[in-house]
């Protein structure tokens, strides 16, 4: 608008040396604005505007370089980036750039761009694809932690026999965490009943899974809920993952012993 201000005020001497009498080389000085305003515009404010599609792909070539080189991207650049586009589309943009950052393992640039987007982004809508990004830079910065798991050796109370009707519902929890669980199954085979597995495939929300409990070597609470031809047994039972990437896949025994039985 300012710049708008300015070319008007720069007008009214011309426009009043055309109106003028008795001057000379008015068509001289006409023509003369006709290219230099002409040129102004066709520069900086028509649809095609030369200087500001150069110092847009300026700017692109300047991040892109930063990817390569995996340098941390400025708020500044990132900033004037998405505000070329509206909002949705800027977010779109933005984590196009992880996804291209991820391909050259450019981890410290990925970074960069979604501590940006969380700043920025902040609305609700925006909350489940910011944690699928988080999620996505986490797998490709670790990708040792993406088939870990937790192998349990289920001892059945003895009141359980293998031709009988059985169900099993395991819950992992984060210990003094949200009500959310990292790992949810629904298993009614005796076979896996007495052997099943916890790993990120479990997970009823992508990312809030055991390889990010691993890397954050937090305490859970294994939450078992046994039914046995109509009888129900119950157990709780804490799983430490304060442990390297190394210690897994991690075998977990259950004993029969440790189960208790819910009256009815």
């Amino acid at each position: 608008m300012f710049l708008y201000s300015l070319l008007f005020f720069a007008l009214l001497p011309i426009i009043f040396y055309l109106f003028a009498r008795h001057q000379d080389n008015k068509n001289f000085v006409f023509l003369f604005s006709i290219i230099i305003f002409g040129s102004i515009s066709l520069l900086y404010f028509s649809p095609h505007a030369i200087i500001g599609t150069f110092s847009e792909s300026k700017l692109m070539s300047r991040i892109d370089s930063n990817i390569k080189k995996n340098n941390e991207l400025s708020f500044e650049d990132l900033n004037s980036i998405s505000s070329l586009q509206n909002e949705e589309l800027g977010f779109i943009y933005l984590s196009q750039l992880i996804t291209n950052s991820l391909k050259t393992s450019s981890f410290d640039s990925a970074d960069s761009i979604i501590q940006f987007i969380s700043s920025k982004y902040v609305g609700d809508e925006y909350q489940i694809e910011k944690f699928e990004l988080l999620t996505q830079i986490r797998d490709a910065k670790y990708p040792d932690y993406l088939n870990a798991e937790i192998r349990v050796r289920n001892f059945l109370p003895v009141d359980c026999q293998e031709n009988g009707k059985i169900q099993l519902i395991t819950q992992l929890f984060l210990k003094n965490g949200p009500s959310i669980p990292i790992s949810y199954q629904e298993l009614n085979d005796y076979n896996l009943v007495s052997n099943f597995f916890i790993d990120k495939a479990t997970a009823p929300v992508n990312g809030f899974d055991l390889p990010s409990m691993i890397l954050n070597k937090e305490t859970g609470v294994l939450n078992l809920t046994l039914n046995c031809d109509e009888q129900n047994f119950l157990l709780s039972k804490e799983v430490s993952l304060n442990l390297n990437i190394e210690s897994f896949p991690l075998v977990m025994n259950i004993l029969q012993s440790e189960w208790s039985k819910k009256e009815q």
